[in-house]
């Protein structure tokens, strides 16, 4: 049986489920759009239902557009990596009213840090009163996307769908695109578990009396180590790159308004702070100084494996907010921390793995907290029919990625709802001309040697990109920097000015699967202006920097 596609719910009364849950609701049957209703409503396809995913799905209906459709691969709900990870002590690595969208509602939780359950909860609370469950279709799997004329086809476990426009809110934090150590020999060796964190059960019995060995140490591992160190014989973490940890005490949310508000401007502000410098490593040591008295030389001291190395930025990799108590397990003697940059991980043995060095760590429980293939995704994309690449997204005609022009330290829900305001400014003035909504001649330019991750005494590659794996070395032209060196308040308002620009086909005499823009300004004045400020911040340290190579 052929399944309906997307249509227009302006005017049309909207069909609402009879089932409260969130699983197994009935799917409502639409009707396909005409080509007059494209012109006063274009349908709208949302890819994703986590919580950016929910964000632009209740940003859409708060500004009164419901021609829009949510399409979840899980078939269990929404809350995308919180619906998947629950391992304990699993929460957000980031203070909540800087975390949450600010149109939603104050949220009731514990502490300005969430657990994973009032997360979900909290998602499982968008989806059912600010979205409405009928949007959803869970379980549908999206195969491929492909645009033609004036509108996406989505190939679906399902059945085919057509929407205007994509908004692309499918990240790669799940356990299809897991990050494994590669070259670890003899792992069937092993005679305990291997488990990836997204693999990790809540119930503290399964990790009582056990020797636990954490592989990597970002938040994961910052929140998980102290949690079971009470029960486990034993926890040790191997770490790559140690990221700089800030300890922080739980404090009780603010019930006013207009404290909660204060307290999100606050934390907004010491993030755009720390942003300035992600451009900027030629003085990056006034904010790594800084770092180090508050954080390390005016607290007890930690052992050299738990210290950032000599010089290493500050969001080299993503920082830690140590609110489980991780640095006091570690004083106490609870939790060690081996140096595995200096001493990698190489094989495994019967009773744990051995290192380099010769020295093995006996383990009953590896926990690979090492993260996820950021950017892969199992989704084949075409354009007037030839198949295109995933790294080519910004070409794409109406085609909505809401993390663009995200920050290093990247908060997802808030940048986007940033991003939502002009995706909801395009659509409706939107004349049935497909658009580029960030095309790559309008973006700023801002150069890869100011940046912190090139750094020599930078090991981390969680920010680069489409880096030559095959490769001994690697060189600036090989990477490319994920996010950009500029805080959220300059972004937004660049936004206010980021206009779309016309797309069309391909032409005769351009190669097969080439796009073309049509006529423009070669570049949006709102947008060189950044790349201005970037390069005056750094000609101001008087430091000029050349491309390096590192190891």
């Amino acid at each position: 049986a052929s399944v309906a596609p997307l249509h227009s719910l302006v005017g049309a009364e909207q069909p609402r489920t009879t089932q409260s849950g969130l699983c197994g609701a009935e799917q409502p049957r639409t009707m396909r759009r005409s080509s007059t209703a494209a012109l006063r409503s274009p349908t709208v396809a949302i890819l994703g239902a986590g919580i950016t995913g929910l964000t632009a799905a209740a940003f859409l209906r708060k500004q009164g557009i419901e021609d829009f459709t949510v399409f979840e691969e899980n078939g269990d709900g929404v809350g995308g990596t919180w619906r998947d990870h629950d391992y304990p002590g699993a929460g957000t690595d980031t203070e909540v009213p800087s975390y949450l969208p600010t149109f939603l509602p104050r949220p009731n939780f514990h502490s300005q840090f969430a657990r994973r359950d009032e997360i979900l909860s909290y998602c499982e609370m968008v989806a059912a009163e600010y979205v409405g469950l009928e949007k959803f279709r869970f379980g549908c799997r999206v195969i491929a996307l492909r645009f033609g004329g004036d509108e996406w086809t989505l190939d679906t476990s399902q059945g085919r769908f057509h929407a205007a426009f994509i908004i692309f809110c499918t990240a790669s934090i799940s356990a299809k695109f897991v990050r494994r150590p590669n070259g670890i020999a003899n792992e069937a060796s092993f005679g305990g578990v291997i488990r990836h964190s997204s693999e990790c059960g809540s119930d503290l019995a399964e990790y009582k009396g056990k020797r636990i060995l954490i592989v990597g140490c970002g938040a994961t591992a910052v929140q998980l180590a102290p949690t079971v160190a009470p029960v486990a014989r034993s926890v040790t973490v191997l770490r790559r790159t140690m990221p700089y940890m800030t300890v922080r005490s739980k404090v009780a949310l603010p019930q006013r308004a207009w404290l909660y508000t204060l307290w999100r401007w606050v934390y907004e502000l010491r993030n755009d702070f720390i942003t300035l410098f992600d451009g900027a490593r030629c003085i990056e040591f006034v904010l790594r100084w800084w770092v180090w008295l508050r954080d390390y030389m005016l607290r007890a001291p930690l052992p050299a494996a738990c210290q950032p190395s000599p010089g290493q930025p500050v969001q080299c990799t993503r920082r830690a907010f140590d609110y489980l108590g991780f640095r006091s397990a570690v004083i106490d003697g609870r939790i060690s921390v081996v140096d595995g940059q200096a001493d990698p991980l190489r094989a495994y043995t019967p009773d744990g793995v051995v290192l380099a060095s010769g020295r093995e760590l006996r383990a009953d429980l590896v926990v690979l907290a090492t993260g996820y293939e950021i950017g892969k995704v199992d989704i084949s994309f075409y354009v007037e029919g030839a198949l295109r690449d995933q790294a080519e997204a910004s070409r794409f005609p109406n085609f909505f990625y809401p993390l663009a022009g995200a920050p290093l330290f990247t908060i997802p829900p808030r940048v986007c709802e940033d991003n939502m305001l002009y995706f909801v400014r395009v659509l409706r003035s939107y004349s049935a001309h497909p658009v580029l909504f960030f095309p790559p001649e309008d973006q700023p330019s801002f150069r890869k040697d100011y940046s912190i991750l090139f750094s020599p005494h930078c090991s981390s590659r969680r920010y680069l990109l489409h880096d030559r794996k095959d490769a001994p070395r690697y060189r600036t032209d090989d990477l490319q920097v994920q996010g950009i060196p500029v805080p959220r308040a300059f972004a937004r308002w660049v936004l206010w000015w980021q206009r779309p620009r016309e797309w069309r086909p391909k032409g005769a005499g351009e190669e097969e699967g080439d796009a073309a823009i049509t006529a423009g300004p070669s570049s949006n004045a709102a947008m060189q202006c950044l790349a201005m400020c970037d390069g005056f911040w750094n000609r101001c340290s008087g430091v000029s920097w050349r491309q390096m190579e590192m190891v």
